[in-house]
């Protein structure tokens, strides 16, 4: 009590919720960050039990951790579980050791309350990884949660991060699987035609067309992408 001249404990007054006051207290004073009282007349604050905070002063109750964090007892901040794990389920998450490991095909930045799948385009073989690896030149990855990349096909190909592979464009092929830039598809030669994708070029047609190829194709767009129709009479 502040007041002067008391002439019993009576006349003494309690401590509201999240204050305390020690014997012979003249204020009550503010429970401090990591700190509560629920009721009144506490001559101490009591800490936060594990796998609960509290951040402001004066408080009456502790908070949950928050998901993909942490919480030692009297935390007065969530820590973040680290880049590589995330939140276990079911768990009081009371320490680091409390963070799950993130599996392969997935990631977990810092502070992660689940896991998230690899993007398309990229691939994740390890655990406990904090970023997924794009998928190098010359393959693919068109699914979520990858653990490796596929081998770009023939008649196409394939940049770093490719979620889909690219088709040579009609008057070209290619072959070979694992390329990397379109200047990896041939242009057909003389006598041949491609359309779009092809791995192999096409023998021009013998009744009625010609095939100059892709070099010197002047009709069509883009050149060798077709038999030219010969002119009749």
């Amino acid at each position: 009590s502040n007041a002067t001249s008391l002439a019993s404990a009576d006349e003494c007054t309690y401590a509201d919720p999240g204050f305390y006051a020690p014997t012979g207290s003249v204020n009550q004073i503010k429970c401090a960050i990591g700190t509560v009282t629920a009721t009144k007349g506490k001559g101490e604050c009591a800490p936060c039990e594990p796998g609960t905070f509290q951040s402001m002063q004066g408080q009456t109750a502790c908070m949950n951790c928050t998901d993909g964090y942490y919480c030692v007892a009297q935390s007065s901040a969530p820590l973040p579980c680290p880049g590589g794990t995330t939140k276990r389920i079911g768990v009081v998450m009371t320490s680091k050791e409390d963070c799950s490991d993130c599996t392969v095909g997935e990631y977990c930045s810092v502070g992660s309350a689940k896991a998230t799948n690899c993007s398309a385009g990229t691939y994740n073989d390890l655990v406990r990884q904090e970023k997924c690896f794009s998928c190098s030149a010359g393959t693919y990855q068109d699914e979520e949660g990858a653990t490796a990349c596929k081998t770009c096909p023939p008649g196409a190909y394939c940049p770093s991060s490719s979620t889909a592979p690219l088709l040579c464009v009609g008057g070209t092929y290619a072959n070979t699987t694992s390329l990397t830039a379109a200047h990896g598809c041939q242009p057909v030669p003389p006598g041949y035609w491609s359309s779009t994708g092809s791995a192999l070029p096409i023998r021009c047609p013998t009744n009625g067309f010609t095939c100059p190829g892709a070099a010197a194709d002047t009709v069509n767009d883009p050149p060798g992408s077709l038999p030219i129709e010969l002119a009749v009479g």
